[in-house]
């Protein structure tokens, strides 16, 4: 179940430019959001809330709208999302209201799922074991956008209605990938053992006509015509609810999701109280912050090009390779809470980007390889919202942790990444893809009968 080759290179890095479109769009605004909450007369307290609204909807809307990715279509949701977070980046440029501003995070947290949509896809069109490197090269052009992005918008910011010219060039990017999208990604839609795109029949032999594989040697088992066709007409939100909350799906994931919690928090509580960090135990400006920032991701885009040709090298064994970028980033975490001076700390930092990269991407692969292709979708949003309340948790232990020492989000994080990696030898994340395929087929039956 996979594009011909040509088309699947299109598609792919048509994905690419979406992704880096869409975190230009966000990176440009980001962070200026407190200092225009503070312009408009919200308290910190105020400004807190409404930064929380974003994760705290999307713990809710990420498994809803992967799941409806599932029953409706990629594509379709993925133009949704973009037009629906385009029109709410719209909204903050024509108003000074912060009312409107909530309204506005809030349409975000119920639809900026484009990140997720695009690797549900790339995860749906690629065999497995190309799926590291694709989910790699993905992450790479994305988190690129965050090299460019604040420094455009600083720039647009510092002129007179800034804030506001930032929103709707933040909107226009995402109206540029709703017209990448609309041309450029087709719809796919399981029959058999084929994949019609946009009208027209793709088989596998066609894409693996010149090598020895069989054609059902790498692809998931996929929905007889007449039980696919029953599903398409049978959808209803009580079907998405009841798809979402499959307790043998959760039982078969409930591993990597702890793993994902343990590992993002220490990151996330990190990054959180970074600049206060740099700040105050090293006397750095806010210029040295940024380029700081940008170093990190520049070597963060540079590792996740590499993970395909890392899980290579580790003979395909995610879950081994997983558990070392765990291991390697508790120590990173324990060497950045005691560096002597700003140069130990750079050399951590990006140690830190490139093993962090690649357990994100490592736990993508393991969570994907245990579901069905019709189940990615939701599986991913299900993934959204461990991340969204790792996201939710981490400001407030890492401030706890800060005014108890200033190392003390570090040291939070080393015990909580030592106890991820002891789960892991205790408990090793199993990658069998051809079990999970078959698992995933036999839960999709269920649902069908």
């Amino acid at each position: 179940m996979t594009l011909v080759m040509k088309n699947r290179w299109v598609v792919t890095n048509c994905l690419h430019l979406i992704g880096f479109m869409d975190l230009l769009g966000v990176s440009m605004i980001l962070y200026m959001m407190p200092g225009h909450i503070k312009e408009l007369g919200g308290s910190a307290t105020i400004g807190g809330l409404i930064g929380a609204t974003y994760g705290g909807v999307q713990l809710f809307s990420s498994p809803l709208v992967g799941k409806w990715s599932d029953l409706r279509g990629r594509r379709y949701t993925l133009l949704v999302c973009l037009l629906m977070t385009a029109m709410s980046y719209y909204l903050m440029s024509i108003s000074d209201w912060l009312s409107v501003v909530l309204i506005s995070r809030l349409i975000v947290g119920v639809f900026k799922h484009s990140q997720n949509m695009c690797k549900s896809y790339l995860g749906e069109i690629h065999l497995h074991e190309d799926r590291p490197t694709a989910f790699g090269h993905f992450n790479a052009f994305s988190s690129a956008a965050f090299i460019f992005g604040p420094l455009i918008g600083g720039h647009i910011a510092d002129s007179t209605g800034g804030f506001h010219a930032v929103c709707a060039l933040s909107g226009t990017t995402f109206l540029v990938n709703i017209a990448l999208c609309w041309l450029c990604v087709p719809e796919i839609t399981h029959r058999g053992h084929e994949t019609k795109i946009n009208g027209g029949p793709t088989t596998d032999n066609s894409l693996h006509a010149n090598n020895n594989k069989q054609p059902d040697d790498d692809a998931p088992p996929c929905v007889p015509a007449a039980a696919a066709e029953e599903e398409s007409a049978s959808f209803s939100p009580r079907q998405l609810l009841s798809s979402l909350f499959d307790r043998d799906m959760w039982n078969a994931l409930t591993d990597v999701f702890v793993l994902q919690f343990m590992l993002s928090l220490p990151l996330i509580m990190y990054r959180t109280n970074f600049s206060m960090l740099l700040r105050e135990k090293y006397a750095t400006s806010h210029r040295t912050n940024g380029y700081i920032t940008s170093l990190t991701t520049i070597v963060g885009v540079a590792a996740s090009f590499g993970a395909g040709r890392a899980v290579r090298l580790y003979g395909n064994d995610v879950a081994r390779l997983y558990l070392h970028a765990s291991a390697l980033l508790a120590v990173c975490l324990v060497a950045l809470a005691y560096a002597p001076n700003l140069h130990v700390l750079l050399f951590f930092l990006a140690l830190l980007s490139i093993s962090s990269a690649i357990a994100r991407i490592c736990s993508r692969q393991i969570v994907v390889s245990r579901c069905h292709a019709d189940e990615i979708g939701g599986v991913t949003g299900m993934s959204g919202t461990v991340t969204s309340v790792a996201r939710m948790v981490a400001p407030l232990l890492g401030g706890i942790a800060m005014d108890v020492a200033l190392e003390g989000p570090e040291l939070l994080g080393i015990a909580i990444v030592i106890v991820a990696v002891g789960y892991m030898l205790k408990y090793p994340p199993v990658y069998d893809h051809d079990k999970a395929a078959v698992a995933g087929a036999n839960r999709l039956s269920k649902k069908l009968k």
